[in-house]
């Protein structure tokens, strides 16, 4: 049942979406902004709404997401929330990073560290 009352505002949401423009930040660099305005754009043009993308410092963009200054944030990692708790993890992949550790020494890594 919840899942199905959580449906229903969310397209009620887009319903009243298309009449405003909703405002989604980030806080990558530029050259990274650039490359999520790109894709969050052709989402929302497909989706026929209205885009207000901003590039703003890391902790600002969370801290404006998460207390509803703007509509969303874009490319975080999927356990922000626990520290946002306003945010809503929606699972839409955009984009995947791999990261990778080059050394000229032989390392060991015994750990895997989360969020």
């Amino acid at each position: 049942m919840k899942f199905l009352l959580t449906i229903f505002i969310i397209f009620v949401f887009l319903l009243q979406a298309k009449e405003q423009t909703l405002t989604i930040s980030t806080g990558f660099n530029k050259i990274e902004a650039k490359f999520l305005k790109h894709i969050i754009s052709d989402g929302f043009k497909r989706a026929k709404l209205n885009l207000n993308f901003q590039s703003l410092p890391n902790q600002r963009s969370l801290i404006n997401a998460n207390n509803g200054v703007n509509d969303g944030e874009a490319a975080r990692i999927s356990k922000i929330n626990k520290i946002y708790p306003n945010l809503l993890k929606i699972n839409v992949p955009i984009h995947h990073i791999d990261i990778v550790i080059l050394s000229k020494k032989n390392i060991l890594i015994k750990q895997k560290n989360t969020i």
